[in-house]
């Protein structure tokens, strides 16, 4: 439903000194089919997110990162790459962008937005990581957003860092137009070290066997 938005420059994300790629969205895509639900075929109709990013981009140097990717009722979207070096300060490439309902993107100074954290969190049984589920964004000159997981449990156990990557409801005033929205976040890095397993044991051992 609208061109690609561009990340970085021109697609191009710097996070040096290693982790620097290429990057872009697709924010806003119609997605239909079905689901089945208890044995049930329902038709379903929502709208979807693309986000591509192709390099290398997990290294020592890197804590992790928190991601959203917010849609709005209004017809724009809130992209916001946090991304935090060993000491968990912002490192260079860090980003905001509104993409405007017309496909334009505007950079948003990151260091002047306010992302803060409501007090909500969910610790997994698995892990033992605690996961923040709640969160407040301040945009400069833009407004203010409440964002609330749609449920707590939302952790993906993978290779080379786990991560709470899931749904969260939207509210709030933007452009000075109440709005409500979706919104997909990512949250890497909490269970440190990131990378661990890859830079301790290299790659998984192809020839081990698995059980089934």
């Amino acid at each position: 439903q609208k061109p690609a938005a561009l990340l970085g420059d021109n697609g191009y994300l710097r996070v040096p000194p290693r982790s620097s790629h290429y990057y872009y969205s697709l924010p806003r895509m119609i997605a239909e089919g079905t689901l089945t639900v208890g044995g049930k075929q329902r038709r379903v109709r929502g709208t979807a997110w693309l986000k591509h990013e192709w390099g290398f981009l997990y290294t020592p140097h890197l804590a992790g990162w928190v991601w959203f990717g917010v849609q709005l009722s209004s017809g724009k979207e809130l992209e916001i790459g946090l991304i935090f070096d060993r000491r968990w300060n912002l490192a260079e490439g860090a980003f905001a962008v509104v993409e405007e309902a017309d496909g334009r993107v505007t950079p948003i100074p990151v260091r002047k937005l306010a992302v803060k954290e409501s007090g909500a969190t969910w610790r997994s049984r698995r892990t033992k990581t605690v996961y923040p589920t709640g969160w407040i964004l301040e945009i400069p000159g833009r407004g203010t957003l409440l964002m609330d997981a749609v449920l707590p449990a939302q952790e993906m156990v993978v290779f080379p860092a786990n991560l709470w990557a899931g749904t969260l409801t939207v509210q709030g005033v933007f452009d000075d137009e109440a709005v409500t929205g979706d919104c997909f976040a990512e949250i890497v890095g909490l269970d440190e070290p990131f990378g661990r397993g890859l830079f301790r044991s290299g790659k998984p051992n192809a020839s081990r066997k698995t059980r089934r």
